[in-house]
Order: structure tokens, then C-alpha cells, then sequence
């Protein structure tokens, strides 16, 4: 029980400490083209992939690979973890947001405004005294 908590600890700092390098590595990226930070996230997914499987002795496997098509698609991940946010992003090399698909994003945020302002205006029915 010792050598599984050692172990995790372990991985929690090193994982981290490889976060911030990472991020330092990749602050010039914010002057280059979109691929430029892609490519840092996609080292850092499998470096942290990496730190797991020796670190924790953790192996990986991935199934369904073959189904991924080749052209355009969504991915929508559920988020139950941390994991998933770097496991995944060996996977799908050219993340992009479709113009299309980012219009109707913005379209759906402006939206949000002004039903928290429809719903601030809007009379409260109130509760009788005696209840």
C-alpha cells in the first residue's frame, strides 16, 4: 500500500513539473502558426504517456484505433478525467474548429447574455405569506 502511494506521489510531481516545462517550452508558440502549439501538446501527451508507464508501470492500451476515419470528424469527450485530455490528443493531429461549427458556437454564446438578461427582467411570481 506504501509503494502504491510513493509511486503515485511520484508520478503527481513529476507530472507536473513536466506540465510547467512544457509550458515554458511552448510560450514561443504563441507567435507561430496554430501547429506550432499542437505539436507541443501532442510531445507533451506522450511524454506524460511515457512518465505514466514507467512511473507507475501503467501500460495503455487503445482499442478501436481502425474505426477513426480518415477525413473531418467531431470528437466529444466526456471528461472524466485528466487523462483524457492528453490521451487523446496523440491521436488527432490537425485539431482545428470548422469556421461553420465556430459561427455557431459564437452564435450560442451571445445567446447567453441576453437569456440571463430575458430572465433577470422577467417578473417573480412570489410564494403566498402563509406557506
Amino acid at each position: 500500500m506504501v509503494a502504491i502511494f510513493l509511486r503515485s506521489l511520484l508520478y503527481n510531481v513529476l507530472f507536473y513539473m513536466l506540465l510547467i516545462f512544457w509550458m515554458i517550452v511552448g510560450i514561443p508558440t504563441f507567435v507561430m502558426p496554430r501547429r506550432g502549439i499542437l505539436n507541443i501538446a501532442s510531445l507533451w501527451a506522450r511524454s506524460s504517456i511515457w512518465l505514466l508507464r514507467v512511473v507507475c508501470n501503467t501500460k495503455v492500451e487503445y482499442r478501436g484505433l481502425e474505426k477513426i476515419p480518415a477525413g473531418p470528424l467531431i470528437v466529444a469527450s466526456k471528461h472524466q478525467s485528466m487523462w483524457e485530455t492528453f490521451a487523446l490528443l496523440q491521436f488527432f493531429e490537425r485539431a482545428a474548429v470548422h469556421p461553420q461549427a465556430r459561427a455557431e458556437m459564437d452564435s450560442a454564446v451571445r445567446l447567453v447574455p441576453d437569456q440571463v438578461r430575458h430572465d433577470r427582467d422577467r417578473p417573480r411570481r412570489r410564494r403566498p405569506r402563509g406557506c
